[in-house]
C-alpha cells in the first residue's frame, strides 16, 4: 500500500469513528421521536432545503421512489413532516417540516453543535478553519465524482 492509499484508509477510519460517535450521541433523541437514521436524513434534507418533493428525496438518498415514499409517509404519520401541494404546480407534492419536526431538528442541531464545540476544545480557530475548508473540498469533490458517475450512467 502506498502512502496515499494509507492516508485514504486513515481518513476513512477516522470518518467511521466520527459517524459512530454521531450515531451514539444522537440516537437517544431520535428514538424519543421514533425516527430511524434514514428518516432523520429525510428530515435533514427537508430542513436544509426548505421544501423538496419525493423525487428530490429519493435522488439525494440514492434510493427508490417507493422506499422514499414509505419513509415520508411514516414521518407524516409521526407528524414530523407534512405534504403540501406545490404553489406553482398543484400536481407536485412538496414536503415541509411540521412544528414538531422543526423542534426535533433544532434540538438535535443544538446538541450536535454543543458536543462538537466541546470535542474541538482548545483547537486554534485558524487551524479549524483550514481543516473545515479541506473537509468541505473533499466532500464536494466526492459528491461531484458521484454525480458524474450517475450522469454517465443515465446518459449512456
Amino acid at each position: 500500500m502506498n502512502q496515499r492509499e494509507e492516508l485514504a484508509e486513515r481518513f476513512l477510519s477516522s470518518f467511521r469513528k466520527i459517524m459512530y460517535c454521531v450515531r451514539s450521541t444522537f440516537g437517544r433523541e431520535m428514538a424519543e421521536y421514533g425516527v430511524t437514521w434514514p428518516q432523520f436524513h429525510v428530515l435533514k434534507t427537508v430542513a436544509q432545503s426548505g421544501h423538496v418533493n419525493v423525487t428530490d428525496i429519493s435522488d439525494r438518498m440514492m434510493t427508490s421512489s417507493p422506499t422514499a415514499s414509505r419513509m415520508i409517509d411514516s414521518l407524516c404519520k409521526k407528524k414530523l413532516l407534512e405534504k403540501r401541494r406545490g404553489e406553482t404546480d398543484r400536481r407536485v407534492t412538496i414536503l415541509v417540516l411540521t412544528g414538531k419536526g422543526k423542534t426535533l431538528m433544532d434540538r438535535i442541531g443544538a446538541v450536535q453543535r454543543e458536543r462538537l464545540v466541546g470535542v474541538l476544545g482548545e483547537e486554534d480557530d485558524a487551524e479549524l478553519e483550514k481543516m473545515v475548508s479541506r473537509l468541505e473540498k473533499i466532500s464536494d469533490s466526492w459528491l461531484n465524482l458521484i454525480q458524474e458517475s450517475i450522469d454517465k450512467g443515465s446518459n449512456g
